[in-house]
């Protein structure tokens, strides 16, 4: 095979860093480093981080932030120019802005958890889960002016330092003690800040500790007064080293200090800090965190200060914080700033990339090359720190690393081999690599477009072998795969073919075995894991494997979809799967399954679950190729044990009413829609939060999507314990439960006291059925008695009478005429005999009857008792009797009542005019009334048979729930008033009765308590 000259093939080759070996077979050539100087801009430029920002219109409102804390629940304190604000990852919420409405200047959170503030109006508060008190000090804070440093700030004892004028004081178990300037030197203090022992005091002349339980305080700084400089903040991350942040005026240079075993040295001077006034610093895993005015910098030992600005989401500096879980915050004017991962960086355009677009990547050696759709890039690390070059030849080939650390790709001058640092150009051969794959002595494939390309062992001359892919005319994008049984893979288009190697390497023919797959866009990747299984990412077919001679799909679980990109065998087990919403390390396990080992998230730095291809290094870093740039996950960040978020309950509303849950909540049964939210306070990777609630410990979880925000509606009665716990992982679940208890009451009908009252009325109501049922069978009994006595009085008597008269006409001795009148006597006696024994069985009847049959049958019992024109009788009747009955018990006792008052009209009173009437009253009853015009009853008559007819009269009424009244007078005759209803019976008498003696007993106890 001939080449072109040397020359002509190293044109198109990129340099790397420093220098760059282009080979040809027989042939070296060294070209000259041309991106020294891309490599010093790129340092100055800041790599892109994932930020969120909270403002307005997250509930922030004033934003302007002068103070930030995280109390030991895990909820994050803002104090802001409009207010205090407390942040759960959800929701911003502006606490007791009645007792603070204005600026929070500081804040301070002890060990045992207390959060104390000190607002513009220069009290000190401390926070409550009812909103605030007011905390008494020896001193007077309102002389304070904060310069630099903190006004309030709490030792490791839980002592609470203040500065105050032109003095610092502390308070505490042990009492309080101040310290003026005589304690100082004669410097005069400017601030404070917390300390592991102690505090640090920042003073006009250098940095001091101070210890309420040692002597005087310790130097620990003297600063050149000479020049201007200022403290603006200092922090101890570990016992005995302190970090100081010095400003030298508001126009030159801040430095950091770093101060250990009693010796000061400046950590910014490999790469100086711009000009600008210096705000606060801290530290965090290592890199030293520092707030200018206009600038968010990162110094980190031995490299250049990296700057973040306005295009990397940081607007001015304020104060820091680092979060339990390692998410750097930062206030500002514009709001609050949130760094989820600040050590995982990205690569862009402004970076040294030449597209943010980035599509493959191999690793070859210590360089990272990354191929974009602009064309090729190097990450690099170097003493400024990791730097991104991009290269000079044009080229948007696949870049693919093979386990002896070499890497390969094509451009425009052919095809390249590189280490490293080093290209070898490759030239006359084609310009695209799709794939690569390494044999057992060393060889590699190449997949191109049109040929299998062999590169020997020995690197010497090329050779081509036909693909197993036929229509070359379509770009196929063959990915090679070499397997440990020496069969070489071939993806491309819809099928993967497989073929020994060996076959291939003598040129035989049809030896190529095929295997269609469906619906591919094509075959991205292939890799063999540790069992000897193969896959391969096919795009929307999604995840194929090779297993028992067949290729098949596979789902990965938990992916949001199943379109592959890209798979990568990881040296830690497994490979690594990205595409759309996922980017896992997996593996098969002994049963088949698919087990997911790791997952990369926004928890760990990404802006998104996805990416195109990803590469690792030894060391375990990760660098994946995104539609934003070239992201770095380090190790450190990889592999942190995020632990279980911590749970908080948040607020309790019923009926949307805030409920204050320091007391024990009762909801009634009719209104208990009870909504509760609690809080994950996890602030990192919130959408990878699960959640799940349980009412009761002998209840299963129940897992909710979305916030932790809870709702039930009409729970049966009852005691409840809530529970809440939250996961980062679906695996393990947060150690404490957050939760509380609350009863529903139950309904009023349900209560204690109703059950009691109602079995007292129960068994009230039983007894008042017992005695209605013994009245009821003693009526019965009674009406028989009386049946009995009727039949014996009013059949019996006539039939005795029947028998005498009978018995007289029988004699000889009667004459005709005595014999005619005895007869006729006989006859009115059966006649009288038959009228009552019909109104008798009339009477006991047990079908209803209507009014107007009483009626008129007391009418005709009327015109039968004054036949003559002596007495006139006279019924007045309604014209129009309504549709109503009479019960048995009614009808027997208004006839009998009115037969009875008839009868005593006729035998007692000498009346000329006897009427009968009946009429409707109110309230549906009705009224009989008899009246004659007679000489009324004589009171000796009313101990006699007539009087024990009324007393039977009044009883009958009785008997009925009826009212009888008799009113008598010599001028004006008797009437005989009866007031009853139709349907009323035994029972209604019984009633009648019992109210009746209960108003005599009320009467009784009236006048008992009316007796002096």
């Amino acid at each position: 095979m001939e080449f072109p000259s040397l020359r002509q093939a190293a044109t198109g080759v990129a340099e790397v860093m420093g220098s760059a070996r282009v080979r040809a077979p027989g042939y070296h050539l060294v070209l000259p480093g041309i991106i020294l100087f891309l490599g010093v801009v790129g340092s100055a430029s800041a790599q892109q981080r994932v930020v969120n920002t909270f403002g307005p219109p997250h509930g922030l409102a004033a934003p302007p932030i002068a103070a930030l804390a995280q109390d030991s629940v895990g909820f994050i304190w803002i104090g802001a120019e409009g207010g205090l604000f407390r942040f759960d990852g959800t929701e911003m919420v502006r606490w007791a802005p009645d007792r603070i409405p204005e600026l929070v200047m500081d804040l301070a959170v002890s060990p045992d958890g207390r959060v104390v503030v000190w607002d513009a109006g220069a009290r000190l508060l401390e926070l409550d889960s009812s909103g605030v008190r007011e905390v008494a000090t020896p001193w007077a804070l309102k002389e304070t002016t904060r310069r630099s440093g903190r006004v309030i700030a709490f030792d490791s004892a839980g002592g609470l330092w203040m500065h105050f004028g032109d003095s610092v004081g502390v308070t505490g178990a042990g009492g309080s003690k101040t310290y003026g300037p005589a304690a100082f030197g004669g410097e005069v203090p400017r601030g404070l800040l917390s300390a592991e022992v102690g505090a640090l005091v920042l003073t006009n002349g250098g940095l001091w500790r101070a210890d309420a339980t040692a002597g005087a305080p310790q130097r620990l700084l003297q600063l050149d007064a000479a020049s201007g400089e200022v403290i603006a903040w200092a922090v101890e991350p570990e016992a005995g080293r302190v970090l100081a942040l010095v400003n030298v005026r508001l126009d030159q240079v801040p430095k950091v200090v770093e101060i250990h075993g009693g010796v000061a040295r400046d950590v910014s001077t490999v790469g100086r800090l711009p000009a600008a006034r210096a705000v606060s610093l801290l530290e965090r895993n290592g890199t030293i965190w520092v707030a200018l005015d206009r600038f968010l910098a990162a110094v980190r030992p031995g490299e250049r200060p990296e700057l973040l600005g306005h295009e990397e989401g940081f607007e001015s500096g304020g104060p820091l914080l680092v979060d339990r879980e390692g998410s750097l915050w930062v206030g500002s004017f514009v709001g609050l700033h949130q760094y989820p991962e600040p050590d995982t960086r990205t690569w862009a355009e402004r970076q040294g990339i030449p597209s943010r677009h980035t599509r493959f990547l191999a690793r070859s050696g210590s360089t990272v090359w990354v191929m974009t759709g602009n064309g090729p890039a190097t990450v690099r690390s170097t003493d400024a720190g990791l730097v991104a070059t991009p290269t000079e030849w044009d080229s948007r080939s696949f870049i693919c690393a093979l386990q002896d650390g070499t890497a390969w790709t094509a451009g425009d001058r052919g095809i390249l081999e590189i280490r490293d640092t080093t290209a070898i150009a490759w030239p006359d051969l084609p310009e695209t690599v799709h794939g690569c794959a390494q044999a057992r002595d060393g060889g590699v494939w190449l997949g191109t477009p049109g040929d299998l390309i062999w590169i020997p062992p020995d690197r010497s001359e090329p050779d081509t072998f036909e693909p197993p892919y036929p229509d070359r005319a379509v770009d196929p994008r063959p990915v090679l795969l070499r397997d440990r049984e020496d069969r070489l893979w071939v993806g491309a288009g819809a099928s993967i073919c497989s073929a020994p190697e060996a076959a291939v390497l003598r040129g035989e023919r049809d030896i190529w075995h095929c295997e269609a797959v469906a619906n591919p866009d094509g075959i991205f990747g292939m890799v063999q894991l540790a069992d000897g299984r193969l896959w391969a990412a096919a795009g929307p077919a999604g995840l194929l494997e090779y297993h028992a001679g067949r290729w098949a799909p596979r789902l990965v679980p938990g992916a949001p979809t199943q379109t592959i990109q890209q798979v990568v065998y990881s040296p830690l087990g497994g490979a690594w799967i990205v595409g759309d919403g996922m980017v896992v390390r997996t593996r098969t396990t002994p049963n088949g399954t698919l087990e997911i080992l790791e997952r990369i998230t926004p928890w760990h730095g990404l802006a998104a679950e996805s990416a195109g291809h990803i590469a690792e290094d030894a060391s375990g870093d990760l660098w994946l190729a995104t539609s934003r740039g070239v992201v770095h996950v380090p190790s450190s960040v990889r592999f942190a044990e995020p632990g279980t978020p911590p749970v908080a309950l948040v607020e309790a509303r019923v009926d949307n009413e805030p409920v204050h849950l320091e007391v024990p909540l009762v909801l009634p049964h009719d209104r208990n829609r009870l909504e509760v939210r609690f809080a994950a306070l996890s602030f990192r990777h919130r959408e990878g939060l699960r959640h799940q609630v349980r009412l009761s410990p002998d209840e299963p979880w129940t897992e909710s999507g979305g916030e932790p925000s809870f709702r039930w509606v009409d729970l049966p009665a009852g005691t409840y314990h809530v529970e809440y716990r939250a996961s980062r992982d679906g695996r393990t679940w947060s150690t404490t439960e957050a939760g509380f208890t609350f009863r529903v009451a139950p309904p009023w009908y349900a209560s204690s006291w109703f059950l009691v009252l109602a079995g007292l009325a129960t068994l009230g109501l039983g007894v008042l059925v017992y005695r209605a049922r013994v009245e009821y069978l003693l009526g019965l009994e009674q009406q028989r008695t009386r049946i009995a006595m009727d039949l014996h009085d009013q059949v019996g008597s006539g039939l005795a009478s029947v028998g005498i008269l009978s018995g007289v006409m029988a004699t000889d001795s009667q004459e005709p005429a005595e014999r005619q009148r005895t007869a006729r006597d006989i006859a009115l006696v059966a006649e009288e005999l038959g009228h009552s024994l019909s109104d008798i069985v009339w009477a006991l009847d047990p079908r209803t009857a209507s009014l107007e049959e009483l009626a008129t049958r007391l009418a005709e019992h009327g015109e039968r008792l004054f036949p003559d024109e002596d007495v006139r009788f006279e019924a007045r009747l309604p014209d129009r009797w309504p549709p109503l009955t009479s019960s048995m018990a009614v009808r027997r006792s208004v006839l009998l009542i009115g037969l009875e008052a008839l009868h005593n009209a006729a035998q007692h009173a000498g009346a000329k005019r006897v009427t009968l009437s009946m009429e409707a009253m109110e309230r549906g009853r009705w009224e009989l009334r008899v009246h004659d015009d007679g000489g009324g009853i004589r009171p000796d008559r009313a101990s006699g048979a007539e009087g024990r007819g009324l007393d039977s009269m009044a009883r009958r009424a009785e008997v009925i729930g009826g009212t009888l009244r008799i009113d008598s007078n010599d001028d004006r005759g008797t009437t005989v008033t009866l007031s009853f209803r139709p349907q009323a019976g035994a029972v209604a008498g019984a009633l009648h009765r019992m109210r009746a003696s209960v108003r005599t007993l009320t009467r009784m106890i009236m006048r008992r308590r009316s007796v002096p």
